[in-house]
């Protein structure tokens, strides 16, 4: 798949979401993908934005892995580990 492709795949995943619809699992990777590869352009730009670098552990039903390591800035050589404590819950409405 070459630039071009890559590009009309987001420009199309951007309509869906424009219009309120829904993602796929595949589109949803596609998302997590380029989100990922801007993250790397702009934490050199933004200063003091912690993110997350990183996962381990098992994956439970909601997706999240046990455990997230956090780096406080770009830049910087270290992480805190945060482990899930608990299922993903929502408002119970």
């Amino acid at each position: 798949m070459d630039n071009t492709d890559k590009i009309n795949k987001i420009d199309n995943i951007s309509k869906k979401l424009q219009a309120g619809e829904s993602l796929d699992e595949k589109e949803l990777s596609v998302v997590s993908i380029a989100l990922k590869s801007l993250q790397s352009i702009l934490y050199e730009q933004l200063s003091y934005v912690p993110f997350i670098c990183g996962e381990a552990g098992d994956k439970g039903p909601d997706g999240m892995p046990e455990y997230f390591f956090i780096c406080p800035n770009y830049g910087l050589d270290g992480w805190a580990s945060y482990k899930k404590h608990k299922d993903y819950s929502g408002p119970e409405w």
